[in-house]
């Protein structure tokens, strides 16, 4: 990614892991497509059966395929699903700050004063916490040797994001085990 790249796809699941947002735009820069974009992300795309500014709903999964205005102001769209959860959403990403970038352009929120009440402008960057505990994310296997699982789908927004959500909670997991045994 770099400062002038516009989304192409997004994808997001719950802390409990029960719920899912999925997104194809349709409105990215053409310009930014070469072929290791076609090779891991176009060609990862789920939804090349819909057609443009359409959606559809399977239990508590959301599928998107338009543009940005469309899926994020649609009644079933992204704000309404953050709403949705009627809590403060902290949104969590793979180890790059360019992701918060990418997800405030696309919310259109530009300043503080911007951002919803629903949505906290303080992101988790998983990778750093990762690093942080005392990890190093060597190559391009590193998810998959710390979930200790094979992932078929890299570069999915779906998937990745079920990936991150697996990585913070097993961290998550293994600190408070931690912290418990010093306790004890």
């Amino acid at each position: 990614m770099h400062q002038n790249t516009t989304p192409m796809s997004l994808g997001m699941v719950s802390y409990d892991g029960l719920h899912e947002f999925y997104i194809e735009f349709t409105d990215y820069d053409l310009e930014q497509i070469d072929d290791w974009l076609v090779e891991n992300v176009l060609d990862k795309f789920i939804l090349s059966e819909m057609n443009n500014n359409t959606f559809k709903k399977t239990n508590n999964s959301f599928f998107f395929k338009g543009e940005k205005e469309w899926v994020v102001n649609h009644r079933f769209g992204l704000k309404n699903w953050f709403k949705s959860f009627n809590e403060k959403i902290i949104p969590a990403s793979a180890g790059n700050g360019l992701d918060l970038v990418l997800l405030n352009s696309i919310m259109k929120i530009k300043y503080i004063e911007d951002r919803p009440d629903y949505f906290d402008g303080w992101g988790i960057d998983v990778i750093s916490i990762y690093r942080w505990e005392g990890f190093l994310p060597d190559g391009e296997n590193f998810k998959e040797l710390f979930l200790q699982k094979k992932i078929s789908t890299k570069h999915n927004a779906l998937t990745d994001a079920h990936v991150v959500r697996e990585m913070y909670l097993k961290m998550e997991s293994q600190r408070k085990r931690r912290t418990f045994s010093r306790k004890s």
